[in-house]
């Protein structure tokens, strides 16, 4: 049997290229502890300006087929940090911060070590707004910088969407001639095939390695009439979907509109260590 074409690493850093200038929007991680064994997928988001946010566990109402909006708030949490989602291999995805936030947000979603379709969403605006790379692009068994490039100028916004699959779940005709950044494929309504995203999976020694997850990026219209930098996340889906039952997942947006108010009503899931001389 054909190996699946994609490249492998620990760490892959995402980037949007936009008129010769790279600016780093976020990275995904695939983890295992060399002390706990614990392996986790790991989605960070360290480039954006504004470190004050949102979390929360979002509920999709049951036997809805869409719906305009769901409110972060009856779950919600600000943070002034900017935080990562931790899904590790039992499932329980949750955000967390190294010892900056409670880790509170939290919901029982699938787990890794089976195929799950999508696994998460985020949406940006204001590529002004996330951090330059610098050097040269990384490409080794520690990181590798995956850039998407927009050859027509700065888009509106941009939504990126992750796809976990087990390697032989993956349908589809498998080019043996692995090339150094292999890309997947959709098939358009007119029967057309059109480059989407990369193929990227752990380390060979990796638990996971038998694991893909496809990348996309395309461009979509503004997130909100305003237009401001934005960046928001969603993922850590419940283990079932089933129209008659609620769907829950987690949720963030930064920055959090309101975040004095919203820090008054809802609280933070910031860690504040107690003074011990109080």
């Amino acid at each position: 049997m054909s190996k699946l074409p994609t490249i492998r690493s620990e760490r892959f850093a995402v980037s949007l290229k936009i008129n010769d200038r790279i600016h780093k929007i976020f990275q995904i991680v695939f983890h295992t502890g060399k002390t706990s064994g614990k392996t986790h997928n790991l989605v960070t988001f360290p480039y954006f300006s504004d470190s004050k946010g949102l979390l929360s566990r979002l509920t999709f109402p049951a036997q809805k087929l869409s719906t305009l909006s769901i409110s972060l708030l009856p779950e919600g949490k600000v943070t002034s940090h900017l935080v990562k989602y931790s899904h590790p291999m039992d499932g329980v995805a949750h955000f967390s911060g190294d010892g900056k936030i409670i880790t509170s947000i939290k919901n029982q979603s699938r787990r890794l070590d089976v195929s799950h379709g999508h696994m998460f969403t985020i949406q940006m605006q204001g590529i002004e707004e996330f951090e330059l790379r610098d050097g040269n692009k990384k490409f080794g068994d520690k990181r590798i910088d995956l850039d998407f490039e927009f050859k027509d100028g700065s888009p509106e916004a941009v939504k990126f969407v992750g796809w976990w699959f087990k390697a032989t779940d993956l349908k589809g005709k498998i080019n043996e001639d692995i090339p150094k950044q292999p890309h997947f494929a959709f098939r358009e309504p007119d029967g057309t095939l059109k480059e989407t995203g990369f193929v990227i999976s752990p380390q060979e020694k990796s638990p996971l390695a038998d694991f893909a997850m496809l990348l996309s990026c395309q461009a979509i219209p503004k997130m909100d009439d305003i237009g401001k930098p934005k960046f928001s996340f969603i993922g850590g889906f419940d283990q079932t979907n089933k129209i008659d039952q609620d769907m829950h997942f987690l949720g963030c947006i930064y920055p959090a509109e309101g975040y004095k108010n919203l820090l008054k009503s809802i609280g933070s899931a910031d860690f504040t260590p107690k003074n011990p001389f109080a």
